[in-house]
């Protein structure tokens, strides 16, 4: 086991998958996986820039929608979107969102192909200042929810 995946488990409390080569931790800290070691994971070296791109926007994304509230897809297409976006799509099929949102549904479709292309279609045919405005747009109705179930607690 590399340092990597060993920094890895003990902040995640699990193994990475195969495919994982770097995380945007909640403390803010980004750890990613030697550039050397990339193709040992099915990762060209070449897209070690775009990788820390990826964590960073994750960073980003987190500051404006508290992870605990986020959807996965969301968090992850932004980040595909911003660091892959201009990469040609790798779909077979599409499926719900709310499929993919499930450990088993994320893993079982190509479910970062899928997330990155909803917000290249939105940047495309509506403008990528659409994306922020989203992201804002999910904020106030995540807020909504939130107070909602607290009110419902008392």
């Amino acid at each position: 086991m590399n340092a990597f995946e060993r920094y890895y488990e003990l902040e995640r409390g699990k193994k990475p998958d195969f495919f994982v080569v770097g995380s945007a931790l909640n403390n803010g800290l980004i750890i990613i996986l030697d550039k050397e070691d990339f193709e040992k994971k099915e990762h060209k070296p070449e897209e070690f820039e775009r990788v820390i791109l990826h964590e960073l926007a994750h960073i980003f994304v987190r500051r404006i929608l508290w992870p605990k509230q986020m959807y996965t897809w969301i968090e992850e297409g932004i980040c595909e979107h911003l660091s892959f976006g201009d990469f040609p799509p790798r779909l077979k099929k599409i499926v719900s969102f709310e499929e993919i949102e499930t450990p088993k549904g994320w893993c079982k479709h190509n479910a970062y192909q899928q997330a990155k292309e909803f917000f290249n279609y939105l940047s495309k045919n509506y403008g990528k200042e659409k994306i922020p405005e989203l992201l804002i747009e999910i904020k106030k109705v995540l807020r909504k929810m939130l107070l909602r179930k607290c009110l419902e607690k008392n």
